[in-house]
This record gives C-alpha cells, structure tokens and sequence, in this order.
C-alpha cells in the first residue's frame, strides 16, 4: 500500500486518539539537528504548546535496517515519541515505532497499522462516523489495542532485564525525571588530572532523588518567566544576576530555533526559582556526581576513562551547545552529563570540604532546608559541574568542580532540577 503524507497525519491523529486536526500543527521539510549535521524530516507534528508528537520521512532508500536507524535517530535527536518511515517516496515497505524513553523503541506490526489506523485511503471506502463504528472496526481497535498492550508488555519485560544487571543497581524511569535508588558510591577524583579540590576520594551514601534526564531548556524556562515576571530579563532585580542575564534573548523570547536547547545564562538565584516553581530544587552536588556516574566506578567521565566526542560536547568544537539529548545518555539514562553546559548545584563551594564531609547525604555550606527556603540570602560562591561546550577534556571529568558567584550568569551556564524522593533530608 502507497503511504501518503496524507495517510500519515490520519495516522498520527488516529494512534493519539485525538479527534480535530486543529489540536496538531504539522510542518513540512523541518531541520532536526541530529549530532553535528542537520537534516529535514518531511513531516513534523507538534502540539499546541510546539512540542514534537510526531515525525514521518518518506524518502530513505537505504534499505529496512538503515531506515530504522534513520528513524530511531530523528526520534531520539528531536525527543519525539512516535515515528514513521517509508522506505522510499512509491514504497510500500516502511517502519512504524513509538519511542518509550531514552534509546528504547517499540516497533508495531505492518498489517496492524494498516488494518487498524490507516482508514479512508484511496482504495478503501469511506470511514464510519466516530458515533457509528463497525463492529469490524470495534474489532479491529481492539487488535490494536491488545497488540500495543503487548508491546508495552515486552519493552517492561527488557527494562527489567537491563536493570537486573548486577554491576547497575535499579533505575525506574518516569516522564522526565529518573529516580536514583539509594546507596553508596566513591565520589571524587582519582585519575592522574585529578586537582586538590576533588580529594580525597570518600564513600558517601546518599537517600534516593530524582533528577532531571534533560538540562531544562529555553521552551521550559520562558514557562517559567512568563508565569512569573519578576524573573524576566527586564525585571530581575539587579544583586541576583550580573548584567548578561538571558543576555541573547530578545524581552521574554528565546533565540529562534533554540527551543531544545539548553537555557543559558542564568545565574544560581533564577535556577533556584525555577526549580522551586517547579516543585523542585537543584541537586545537591554529591547528588549530581553520583548521578554523573551512572553506577561506573571511578570513571573519568559519564561513560568510562577515554574521552570520546562521539559521547559529549565538549572542545569548542561546535561553538555552541547543543539540543538536549543530543548524545546517548548514561547508565541512569541521564543526558549530557558530561560537557554541553556547566550545571549549578545546591552546595556553597568549599576546597577542602572532601576532607571532613559527612558521610551520608552531604552538602557543603546550610542544611538543605535552609538553602531551599532562603536561596535569596545566599551569598557566597556556588558549585558547578560537568564543564561546557568549550571546556578541554580535564575539565568535562564527572570529579571536576567548579566555583561561581551565585549572581553569575554566563554562555556555558545551565542546570537541570532534582528532588529528594521522601522529602527533604534533615
């Protein structure tokens, strides 16, 4: 059967059982940055809020395997969930699959998708009203249905395969934070490019969090802003920022086209409000480290001991940061966790604090209370990790560490927001 970009669309609007193409904005020919090249997928769909629903090419002719490659990239470069790609323009044969978070894919079956979601094409006769159906079109949905019920089925059966590995401890994966189990982990540094503030290397244990798998980007933060003006670049108070606040954002609009991109230039005090707006905070950093890590031991970056560019943005190479997730996630399924953007933490900075930390849910400077609470008081340095875009390899190490001024704002500058899983600790 000759799939249109009509067929498509009805597809989409079918699969989400969403009853008016109204509530969809679909585009032709959209770039989706895909590493360091960007490519066009013939058709995008967003949501009345612009997130991407779903993305359709129809003009791979690398045969099956490469096509579902294809595929499965455009999805993880543009976090969408659900997919569909022909294997050339006039071609039949084609690949349909939803994306379930991270890097893992359900594929549905040919014949499934024909019979059940592609209705009122050419050689078919007209589709019943929604408030008329078939009994064979009841029939046929609840096919459907149970087929994608399976499917879900199978893709908790291999969660819980990779998460019953013995080296990881277990990860339960949600929208879009991941809770961390609690437990200990070696938090420092001890390769040779190790510097004095990340020893020495000390077990710490730490109470199960979430945390974000994403950095929070420019469309997640102009929510924010618009929700709460105090916080806009023409309004923030002068001591809880340096004078580049959002500093290439045009009044309360992000650049075009950096929507996925990871917000900059935000100081410790706007990352703190917007984690609290959010019924968050920021994690704490030896949250964030064991995070970092992903359950690897000693591990001089999120993946192992060699830096790899395949695996990060780091070196200037791009002369930018890129979109969220633009590089495979970690053991946790955690996203650049290694490089992109440096990312605030919750502690006060100290150099020698690895010296007489506490064993057990560490912060540096008040309790975590307290910070929360009063973040407005704060006033001495504030800790950042990962490195950025264009930091060296020395400096994107999971154990480097970082100290800024909390009114700091700067081009290599995000974070991404955590919270404890049974409240704050005391």
């Amino acid at each position: 059967m000759y799939i249109t970009h009509s067929d498509i669309v009805k597809a989409v609007v079918a699969y989400f059982n969403k009853p008016k193409f109204a509530e969809f904005f679909v585009e032709t020919e959209h770039p989706i940055q895909m590493g360091s090249s960007s490519r066009r997928a013939d058709i995008v769909l967003r949501d009345a809020r612009g997130n991407f629903i779903a993305i359709a090419e129809c003009k791979s002719s690398g045969g099956s395997d490469y096509g579902r490659s294809q595929l499965k990239s455009y999805l993880s470069a543009s976090d969408t969930r659900f997919g569909l790609l022909a294997m050339s323009p006039s071609s039949d044969e084609w690949v349909f699959c939803e994306r379930r978070g991270g890097n893992r894919f359900v594929e549905i079956q040919q014949d499934v998708f024909e019979a059940g979601v592609l209705t009122g094409t050419p050689e078919k006769s007209q589709p019943q009203s929604a408030e008329e159906p078939k009994p064979e079109s009841i029939r046929i949905w609840r096919y459907v249905a149970a087929v994608l019920g399976m499917g879900l089925l199978i893709a908790i059966v291999l969660l819980m395969m990779q998460s019953a590995k013995p080296e990881l401890p277990p990860v339960h994966f949600l929208d879009d934070v991941i809770l961390i189990p609690a437990g200990e982990f070696q938090m420092g540094g001890s390769d040779s490019s190790a510097e004095i503030d990340e020893l020495p290397v000390h077990t710490v244990h730490v109470d199960a969090f979430y945390i974000d798998k994403y950095e929070v980007t420019n469309t997640q933060y102009k929510k924010f802003i618009d929700a709460n003006p105090q916080w806009q670049k023409g309004s923030i108070l002068s001591e809880y920022h340096n004078d580049k606040y959002l500093k290439f954002w045009q009044g309360n609009n992000y650049p075009p086209g950096r929507e996925n991109h990871p917000v900059v230039y935000v100081s410790w005090y706007a990352a703190m409000a917007y984690a609290k707006w959010m019924g968050k905070r920021l994690p704490t950093e030896a949250e964030w480290e064991k995070a970092a890590r992903g359950g690897l031991v000693s591990a001089k970056y999120s993946w192992g001991d060699d830096i790899d560019p395949t695996m990060a943005n780091y070196g200037g190479e791009f002369g930018d940061a890129k979109p969220v997730g633009s590089y495979p996630p970690n053991n946790y399924g955690l996203y650049d966790m290694t490089g992109n953007v440096m990312e605030w933490c919750l502690d006060a900075y100290d150099e020698g604090f690895y010296n007489h930390s506490p064993p057990r849910n560490p912060i540096a400077g008040r309790k975590l209370s307290d910070t929360v609470n009063n973040f407005l008081t704060v006033s001495n340095p504030r800790v950042v990790r990962s490195g950025c875009w264009y930091n060296v390899p020395m400096h994107v190490r999971v154990a480097d560490r970082y100290a800024t001024s909390p009114d700091d704002a700067s081009k290599g500058r995000g974070f991404r927001c955590a919270g404890s899983a049974t409240g704050l600790p005391k």
